[in-house]
């Protein structure tokens, strides 16, 4: 049964959909036990038990993943996909009372992490509006400047540079919020759809996501660029190339992914979402930054 435990962690976690659930690692099993630990303390009912399964029959998409799980011989997807159908009784007397626990304790653990989702993002999105603020600030007096120096240039590189940056990600953003029927329901953002078909087509990249890597690579390169002969500004270009790198990368087992399969293929929305606002506000970050050492 633990296997099942696993197969729902794999299916609602927002790190590892894309990743292979056929196997059973040391990690996730040490995952799995700290589960069992955690809810020992925690009594569910029935209405617990009716709200998982409801999530779940209620998601096409997760259906789809159980289903194809269970197609290709997967037993603990078929046993999941059993589960979906018993009532509470009779799940508990089959596959037991810990067991179906700790579904149900996942089950309110990935809900959890939607509300941190949705926290995170409106945490970032009030830094940017007070990054703007900061940047309006340092651009106030600009105009009064009657020459066009070698910093001045730079500025206006800059903010134009970050302006397109912040406009192509948004855009993106508002096309994936216009996927849902309700933006600000980030329990209905748990589908990873929208991105797992803009970006990829099986394991090759699609157009639009290279589309999105340009976009990123394009930022990252001007802005270094720009920078690149002002020596106090190599800690920041050094910061930029690492927070906008889009280099391979190798998980805790030793698997290669490309940057962008690895941080939003399979990922729920609410989480790509974020990761996408994290950007934007790292770029207005970098832009205020370089903004008061270029004006100042």
């Amino acid at each position: 049964m633990k296997n099942i435990i696993l197969t729902f962690i794999l299916l609602t976690s927002s790190y590892v959909i894309s990743q292979n659930t056929n196997s059973l690692k040391e990690n996730d099993s040490l995952e799995i036990n700290q589960i069992y630990q955690k809810m020992d303390s925690i009594q569910y009912s029935e209405s617990d038990y009716l709200k998982m399964q409801n999530y779940f029959i209620e998601n096409s998409e997760l259906n789809k993943m159980i289903s194809e799980m269970a197609t290709e011989g997967d037993k603990n997807a078929n046993d999941f996909r059993e589960i979906l159908t018993l009532s509470y009784k009779q799940a508990t007397n089959k596959y037991g009372e810990k067991e179906i626990k700790a579904l149900i304790y996942s089950y309110y653990s990935t809900v959890e992490i939607q509300e941190k989702f949705q926290k995170i993002n409106l945490n970032l999105n009030s830094q940017i509006t007070s990054l703007e603020q900061e940047r309006e600030y340092l651009l106030k007096n600009i105009d009064e400047y009657t020459e066009e120096t070698d910093n001045l240039i730079k500025v206006k590189q800059i903010i134009k540079i970050t302006e397109t940056f912040n406009i192509q990600i948004q855009n993106l953003k508002s096309e994936m919020k216009s996927s849902i029927n309700d933006p600000t329901d980030y329990e209905s953002m748990d589908k990873s759809y929208f991105l797992d078909e803009a970006f990829f087509s099986g394991n090759t990249i699609t157009p639009k996501g290279q589309g999105f890597l340009n976009t990123i690579n394009t930022y990252r390169d001007s802005i270094t660029q720009s920078l690149k002969d002002i020596k106090s500004m190599e800690n920041i270009v050094q910061d930029i190339c690492k927070k906008f790198s889009t280099k391979d990368v190798v998980n805790r087992y030793g698997d290669t992914y490309t940057w962008l399969e690895y941080n939003y293929k399979g990922f729920p929305l609410v989480a790509a979402l974020t990761k996408l606002t994290q950007m934007q506000s790292d770029a207005r970050n970098t832009e205020t930054k370089i903004l008061s050492k270029l004006l100042n």
